[in-house]
């Protein structure tokens, strides 16, 4: 438990610009739950219709945003990044590549992480939904792929294997401020983050938080949340 409060202070060496979510140590985090039970402490055996549901009213809403919001939201949700030690300090940054339906502007991200020669990795999806990671090394290498998702080129592909000490910038299209998630659906990030064993940060817009989120066994939550007005630490709760 030493080691994940450790990585989660990592995160918050001091306040942010504009402000930053605090907590005291250990208050509002939250247990992990049993297999059996959503947020809510009901039985959850409808949690797959739940969550098409829960998919369907969030990529509604993101969708339904101005361009020029979501401009000035990503911008914003980058400026938090920067401003984080462990961004800074990252040699490897793992992030997706903001392509379609408003998601959390990242090619921004990317360029910085680029300029400040950093190790890029991107995901590049398999049919059979396995995850890898290529290395980018400029955003001209990217282009539309399956399903519109932004992938780097096959010229461009340089498969690599992510060291333990990297970033992983996350998707999502609903979090909570504990840092449960809920994605498209292919569980692509659930099954890296499973085995992955360095920190994990979600972006998202305000309009993305939820109080609670139906979970399964496989969810993974991320360490910190980062959104155009605050920045929540994730650690889950000592169970001793």
């Amino acid at each position: 438990m030493d080691e994940i409060l450790a990585r989660v202070r990592h995160f918050l060496p001091g306040p942010a610009p504009g402000g930053m979510h605090s907590r005291a140590s250990g208050a509002l985090l939250q247990k992990p739950l049993p297999q059996h039970l959503d947020p809510r402490g009901l039985i959850c055996q409808h949690v797959p219709m739940e969550k098409s549901q829960l998919r369907a009213a969030a990529l509604a809403q993101r969708r339904a945003l101005a361009p020029e919001a979501v401009e000035a939201k990503s911008q914003a949700i980058a400026s938090r990044l920067y401003a984080l030690e462990a961004f800074r300090q990252a040699a490897t940054l793992l992030a997706y590549v903001s392509s379609k339906d408003n998601e959390a502007g990242t090619h921004g991200i990317l360029q910085s992480a680029l300029d400040a020669e950093k190790t890029l990795l991107v995901p590049l999806v398999e049919s059979n939904g396995v995850m890898h990671w290529s290395r980018l090394e400029a955003l001209s290498e990217l282009a539309p792929g399956r399903y519109g998702i932004l992938e780097p080129q096959p010229q461009y592909r340089r498969i690599e294997t992510p060291p333990n000490d990297a970033l992983c910038l996350v998707p999502g299209l609903a979090f909570t401020r504990q840092g449960h998630r809920i994605g498209h659906g292919s569980g692509c990030f659930d099954r890296f983050l499973a085995t992955f064993e360095g920190a994990a940060i979600g972006l998202a817009f305000d309009c993305q938080l939820r109080d609670t989120l139906p979970q399964e066994a496989h969810d993974r939550p991320v360490a910190l949340l980062v959104t155009e007005s605050a920045c929540y630490p994730c650690a889950p709760e000592d169970p001793k």
